[in-house]
């Protein structure tokens, strides 16, 4: 079909040409129509299997000084003498006037024309290729040589990202021209794009950028995500449709400014939301949309919320604007259209400056996170506000793209006494289509597990941690973090291992004041472990000790308070768990102890490293005071003693 298209009947006119033989003689526009680009492949490098999408012209534009040389020249070769011939009816300065044109327009034509350089872009199924050539002129040393300067950015149709802004509509001066020289109108605009090979930036000011932009996304490189289906988007439409959550209100009073919002002008607004600036690619279905708007929220704002701006309309300060964002979803991409409309008083719409249009597309295999983010103010005297920004972010980026925003301006207004305001419904349904872009290789894992039906699969197929709504098991994260030890040193090790440590620390939640116990237990365990929660009794025992939780420090000491234990212990005591620390002094607070030892882990409480002790009286609930010496000792075998020494 490209064979037998007459590519020369486009937007964007381009041929192919074999008539040059070298670069002297190669001209890369056509003399009759400047839009028309000459494609030479022998010349431009093109490969035999590299195929040409399209081409367009971007000659550079005058310079201020040679505007002012064609205008002052025109003023004072053709302009005055005819005033002054028809002044003083003298044909004779009519014939000056003219003579004086035409020798104007020839030196025009010699210094500035033919001199101003040749510019074109190629993009093919590889490459974008920057052709600039100067053409040959003659001067007072004769004939001088071409000068060419060609630039190749390679892309391998692997191009992910692309964000277009140009005008919202074609100005009035360029669409008399137009009629006047029998061209086609164009919106002057930029396009940045990203690709596996970096991130370039074009101009567009000689022709539409619109086409440009959909000549780019024919060579982006996108995946379909199998979790996005159109059966979802058609459910999130159905339950909206259902709730009927519609765009903000406009402020009091707004009716007599005629609130209108048009459609976007230069594209057929019957066309869908991706057919208006790209090309859709095989098998891509649209899967959910909608439409997020910011606007004055009260006649204050509609008023006086631009500020002081030198313009032509009802007040300087007013603010008649709405930028209204369109974004839809389809199977392999995100693609949000920003663009600013007049929407209040629209008498005013001539004089104000030129809105633009920015349009902007994310593959999904190249999402990388985003961001939900809910600004709150207050809102007159009794309410609150909360303006809502859902920003995502592209792979290999260093900030969120302004194009890939959706804010939606006033999102909620409410009272105290309606808080907690739930969310809205299409907002979960927004940042669940998120969650599946950005979390595709996740989803893609648990599939994988759940289909092979392992227990670690299953574990992990819940919900992601990165999602918002996710939740952690607080209780099975501290049981299996508990399972670890570790050393005085830091070196995790396991229940039962031997160690020697020697550390003097200080405890933890210092209080001052007196305390007496309610009771006392004594206890020397061998090989058993009696007691439970710190209860008025006494237990004897001797041997030696293993896994003592929850309880206090080894040693001999006397002390007074709440489960406070009283005994001597001798032997190597092995992992001590949130007990007390070892040391030498005495200390002064809540769960302070002073001792001196060899031991193994100190969690919890405790240091297992050297510290610095302190020497004093202690005052205070669960104190506890003594100095010890351990021997080596063969580890016992007891169980774990629960709330108790």
């Amino acid at each position: 079909l490209r064979s037998h298209q007459d590519t020369s009947k486009l937007a964007d006119p381009y041929s192919f040409s074999t008539d040059a033989r070298s670069w002297n003689n190669y001209t890369l526009t056509s003399p009759t129509n400047a839009r028309e680009v000459f494609i030479n492949k022998g010349l431009v490098g093109i490969l035999h299997d590299e195929e040409v999408i399209s081409a367009w012209s971007e000659a550079p534009r005058l310079t201020r000084d040679q505007w002012l040389a064609i205008l002052c020249g025109f003023f004072f070769c053709f302009v005055m003498p005819v005033c002054f011939a028809c002044k003083h009816k003298s044909p004779v300065c009519a014939i000056e006037a003219i003579i004086a044109e035409l020798l104007h327009y020839a030196l025009v034509d010699f210094f500035i024309l033919r001199r101003r350089p040749q510019a074109a872009f190629i993009l093919t199924s590889r490459r974008i290729l920057q052709i600039s050539r100067q053409p040959a002129y003659r001067d007072m040393f004769g004939m001088t040589e071409p000068m060419v300067k060609l630039d190749v950015l390679m892309h391998n149709s692997g191009l992910s990202y692309a964000s277009m802004t140009m005008e919202a509509f074609v100005p009035w001066h360029r669409r008399l021209s137009a009629m006047i020289f029998r061209v086609p109108v164009f919106r002057r605009g930029q396009i940045t794009t990203q690709g596996v090979h970096g991130v370039f930036k074009l101009w567009r000011t000689f022709g539409d950028v619109r086409a440009c932009f959909h000549a780019i996304s024919k060579i982006t490189c996108m995946t379909r995500i199998p979790s996005i289906e159109p059966g979802l988007g058609e459910s999130f439409m159905r339950t909206e449709q259902t709730v009927r959550q519609d765009k903000p209100p406009d402020p009091l009073c707004a009716c007599i400014c005629c609130p209108y919002t048009p459609p976007p002008a230069g594209v057929d607004f019957k066309l869908r939301l991706l057919e208006r600036y790209c090309m859709r690619h095989r098998a891509e279905a649209d899967v959910y949309g909608r439409q997020l708007v910011i606007r004055p929220a009260t006649c204050f704002e509609l008023c006086c919320g631009k500020g002081c701006v030198c313009e032509l309309s009802c007040c300087c300060c007013c603010q008649l604007d709405e930028v209204l964002t369109d974004f839809i979803v389809t199977s392999h991409r995100i693609l949000v259209e920003q663009r600013s409309v007049h929407r209040y008083c629209r008498v005013f719409f001539c004089g104000k400056k030129m809105p633009n249009i920015r349009v902007t597309y994310l593959a999904h295999n190249r999402a990388a996170a985003y961001l939900c983010q809910k600004d709150a103010a207050a809102f007159g005297f009794s309410k609150l506000r909360q303006d809502l920004k859902v920003k995502l972010l592209q792979q290999d980026a260093r900030e969120y793209s302004a194009g890939l925003m959706l804010i939606q301006r006033p999102y909620q207004i409410y009272t105290q006494k309606e808080m907690p305001v739930p969310e809205k419904v299409w907002l979960g349904h927004v940042t669940q289509m998120l969650d599946l872009m950005t979390q595709r290789q996740e989803f893609a894992e648990e599939e994988e597990q759940g289909e092979e039906g392992g227990a670690r699969g299953r574990g992990r197929g819940d919900e992601s941690p990165r999602s918002s709504n996710s939740s952690v098991d607080l209780e099975a994260f501290f049981q299996q973090s508990g399972e670890r030890r570790e050393t005085s040193k830091g070196m995790a090790v396991r229940k039962g291992d031997k160690g020697k440590t020697k550390g003097k620390s200080k405890g933890y939640d210092s209080h001052k004041g007196k305390g007496k116990g309610e009771g006392k237990s004594k206890g020397e365990g061998k090989g058993e472990g009696k007691g439970e929660g710190e209860t008025k009794g006494e237990v004897k025992g001797k041997g030696k000790g293993k896994d003592i939780g929850e309880g206090d420090d080894e040693g001999k000491g006397i002390g007074k308070g709440t489960r406070h234990t009283k005994g001597k212990d001798k032997g190597k005591g092995k992992d001590v768990e949130e007990g007390g620390d070892e040391g030498k002094g005495d200390g002064k607070g809540t769960g302070h102890t002073k001792g001196k030892g060899k031991g193994e882990t100190i969690e919890d409480i405790g240091d297992g490293g050297k510290g610095d002790g302190g020497k004093g009286d202690g005052k205070g609930p669960v104190h506890s005071k003594g100095k010890g010496k351990g021997t080596k000792g063969e580890p016992g075998d007891v169980e774990e003693i629960e709330a108790g020494g």
